[in-house]
């Protein structure tokens, strides 16, 4: 079995969905990913699905196998160390010509991912990888993920739902309750540029004390009022875009090409 070439031990993430070990190829000594859950096996099968529909795009982290190892339900995929979140923890971005091949990058590869009726529903800063070459980008973690279109038909409109994925990287339609479409993965990914490229977000506020309720409110009621007066032209035209995708309607088509001539920078 391929998976039995493969030695692991150290756990480079973990959470509800289970464990991520490094691991190592006995033979060519390649590191790759290796990803495991105890007792939700049908998510990450549903992962692998999701994944293996998704392999044609650089941009989509390759798989190399899935199947039982040790008994446990298990994904090897390639092996990306370096998050959005690692290098925001050491500085913004501010250099126009990379902001612009980051934005480039990752409204293709939501493009790309929308164009399989896929939605991911879980953006976040660590959920977005650079690859070795330090260059190119990879958008991970596909537990989530979910086909907002079966049979050629939009799923329908639903409100009163729990949240799905993180309070402060969501839509501010799923901080609501209504069930994420295209228009949360393209808001999503605009709090993301924010986060990177200023310090403006998250909300530097502690919001230990409130209760979940309150916690989603308050961060609801910052995603709507978000507005910027300093001289920095990418946050301006990052809070542009953003208002363009929450002024999305559920089911519209999401024009990427719009969102990136927002946030292009001229004039490098």
């Amino acid at each position: 079995m391929l998976a039995n070439f493969y030695d692991y031990s150290k756990i480079i993430g973990e959470g509800s969905f289970g464990k991520v070990y490094m691991g190592e190829h006995r033979i060519t000594k390649k590191k790759v990913a290796i990803k495991q859950n105890n007792e939700l096996e049908k998510f990450l099968l549903h992962e692998s699905k999701i994944m293996r529909s998704l392999q044609t795009h650089k941009g989509i982290p390759k798989m190399i196998w899935y199947g039982r190892l040790d008994n446990k339900p298990t994904l090897i995929m390639e092996l990306l160390e370096v998050s959005f979140r690692d290098i925001r923890e050491k500085q913004q971005i501010t250099n126009g010509k990379l902001i612009n091949n980051i934005v480039q990058q990752v409204f293709d590869i939501l493009e790309y991912i929308h164009s399989k009726n896929i939605i991911h529903r879980d953006i976040k800063p660590e959920n977005l990888m650079f690859k070795t070459n330090k260059k190119d980008i990879c958008l991970i973690d596909y537990g989530l993920a979910r086909y907002y279109k079966i049979n050629g038909k939009h799923v329908e409109f639903e409100k009163h739902l729990n949240v799905v994925g993180s309070y402060n990287y969501c839509g501010i339609n799923v901080n609501k309750g209504v069930r994420p479409s295209r228009r949360d993965d393209i808001e999503s990914m605009l709090y993301i540029l924010l986060n990177m490229t200023s310090g403006m977000y998250p909300c530097n506020k502690n919001l230990t004390s409130l209760s979940v309720s309150e916690k989603n409110d308050y961060i609801y009621n910052y995603k709507t009022n978000l507005k910027y007066d300093g001289a920095n032209h990418f946050i301006q035209k990052n809070i542009r875009a953003i208002k363009y995708a929450q002024a999305l309607k559920y089911d519209n088509d999401p024009d990427y090409g719009h969102v990136k001539s927002i946030l292009k920078i001229n004039n490098m």
